[in-house]
């Protein structure tokens, strides 16, 4: 049986397989900025392939690497993309000083725009906040727009009651521009609703 075809992989497969790998990691990493945070997610597909059992034959190393670029990122939420600001992550390096940074850039921009109120005094990297002209459901649908659009995931928080937005700022290809986009579009979102 070829080594293609079964799940144990020779020298020159394990080697070959290391190529694509790298191609990928490299071709995603350079696509983060173009890519939707959240997507829209292929149900049929993510149910097929959740229900395929286990193979007793492989499927190829090119085969699998294609089948992850066509069918597998699309439906992933890519938390590696800079807008995605959803829950704390623990970063794999030393980036919580630019992370407070950026949270502190957050902060201040919610501080001076006088549609936004701090919810809680901001802590580490996390800004919970909300649309001064919105009240708790409207908050709420200015959330699931700015996710349903793929702008970019942020999380829900309840503070004293009250229904607001948090952003946990985490990862290093977060810059001060993507905190302004974000902040523009729930901006605009809000004046439509």
């Amino acid at each position: 049986m070829s080594s293609a075809t079964t799940l144990n992989l020779s020298d020159r497969d394990i080697e070959h397989a290391g190529k694509l790998l790298t191609e990928f990691l490299r071709s995603y990493e350079k696509s983060l900025s173009t890519r939707a945070v959240l997507p829209h997610l292929d149900r049929a597909y993510l149910s097929e392939i959740l229900l395929r059992p286990f193979p007793e034959n492989g499927m190829g190393i090119d085969r699998l690497f294609q089948e992850i670029t066509e069918k597998v990122v699309p439906n992933s939420t890519a938390i590696a993309h800079p807008r995605f600001l959803a829950y704390v992550q623990g970063p794999p390096n030393g980036i919580a000083p630019f992370a407070e940074a950026i949270a502190s850039t957050l902060n201040q921009n919610c501080n001076l725009e006088k549609s936004f109120e701090l919810l809680a005094p901001v802590n580490l990297s996390a800004v919970c906040f909300r649309l001064r002209n919105a009240d708790d459901s409207g908050n709420e649908n200015i959330l699931a727009k700015l996710i349903a659009d793929g702008t970019a995931l942020l999380g829900p928080v309840h503070i004293g009651g009250r229904f607001g937005i948090r952003a946990c700022i985490t990862n290093y290809r977060t810059t001060r521009e993507d905190i302004d986009f974000i902040l523009d579009r729930l901006l605009r979102l809000g004046v439509a609703c």
